[in-house]
């Protein structure tokens, strides 16, 4: 059962270089703390047995990452029960400062749902992307449609069913790089999650990369943590 679980969670983080906070905390100098206690909030999850979901992710979890502005690790859940939000409050207890936890309207495999349905949709119309990935901050997904194929994408996404019946996830189209929601019309320097090459089908060839060094590092941080996360499992 463990050996599922820890293949479910290395499907994830490949998966997930377009759904987790992977490039967030490259792109920042965190506080010292910021990305441990974000290694130990995803082993938690596995070893509670949350990883049930096709995705991996938990239902409650609507996104994680680290602000560039304050560097501290900053983790929204949605719509999380009270004792499963006590216990990720007591984990991470020891990096007090260092997180920030918060509310998301919509929960990370709602949006991962989107991204893919949009993706499926534009490569079915002959529309092919070049970037993808969801921005945890604001929880909009971005797609980078090159060249002729941007008007097309442009006209054929906001009348997709994905879209319209999403209860308002935001889908941001670019031509030219992954954009900033909150930043206007500047690109994304190169290296941005979810960067790869151009292709029909697949994730991109950084997603991968981080997602194997990702899996990792959970490996060998997992049998320190382990007992921790045991004794306040059967603590509470």
């Amino acid at each position: 059962m463990k050996l599922k679980r820890l293949i479910a969670l290395a499907a994830a983080l490949i998966l997930g270089f377009a759904v987790l906070p992977h490039a967030s905390l490259a792109e920042t100098t965190p506080l010292p703390g910021s990305e441990a206690a974000y290694e130990l909030f995803l082993a938690a999850m596995a070893e509670r047995g949350e990883l049930t979901s096709r995705t991996g992710i938990p239902d409650y979890f609507g996104g994680a990452w680290i602000d560039e502005n304050d560097g501290r690790l900053h983790i929204n859940f949605y719509h999380i029960d009270s004792e499963e939000y006590g216990f990720y409050e007591d984990l991470l207890s020891p990096y007090r400062g260092r997180v920030v936890f918060g509310e998301a309207e919509f929960s990370k495999n709602k949006l991962i749902d989107v991204l893919e349905s949009v993706l499926s949709e534009l490569l079915k119309a002959g529309v092919t992307y070049s970037y993808y990935d969801i921005h945890d901050p604001t929880q909009t997904v971005r797609i980078t449609v090159p060249g002729e194929g941007f008007e097309k994408a442009e006209r054929m996404v906001p009348e997709l069913d994905s879209v319209r019946n999403s209860g308002g996830v935001r889908v941001m189209l670019s031509r030219d790089g992954l954009v900033d929601p909150n930043a206007g019309p500047t690109p994304v320097p190169d290296g941005d999650e979810g960067k790869g090459e151009t292709r029909e089908s697949g994730f991109p060839i950084l997603a991968v990369l981080f997602g194997a060094a990702a899996v990792v590092i959970f490996i060998l941080r997992r049998k320190s943590e382990k007992d921790r996360i045991t004794r306040m499992r059967f603590m509470r």
